[in-house]
C-alpha cells in the first residue's frame, strides 16, 4: 500500500508541475526493459520518461526546448 500511495503523490506532484509548464521530463537511471510493472511504467504514462543515457539526456533537452519526443 505504501508503494501506491508514494506513486500517487508523485503523480499528483507531477501533474501540479505539468499545470505551469508541458516543459518536464524523467531521466530513469534504471535501463528501459525493466521498467514494465515498476512504478516508472506508471509514471511514464504522465510525462515523458527517458533512460539515462546519451541519447535520453539529448531527448530530454529536446523536450525542455519544447521539440516533440
Amino acid at each position: 500500500l505504501r508503494l501506491m500511495e508514494r506513486i500517487q503523490s508523485t503523480i499528483e506532484f507531477l501533474l501540479t508541475i505539468k499545470k505551469a509548464t508541458n516543459l518536464i521530463a524523467w531521466l530513469n537511471p534504471m535501463p528501459q526493459e525493466r521498467w514494465v510493472g515498476s512504478s516508472a511504467k506508471i509514471i511514464a504514462n504522465v510525462l515523458p520518461m527517458l533512460p539515462m543515457d546519451r541519447d535520453g539526456l539529448s531527448r530530454a533537452i529536446e523536450v525542455l526546448q519544447g521539440k516533440v519526443l
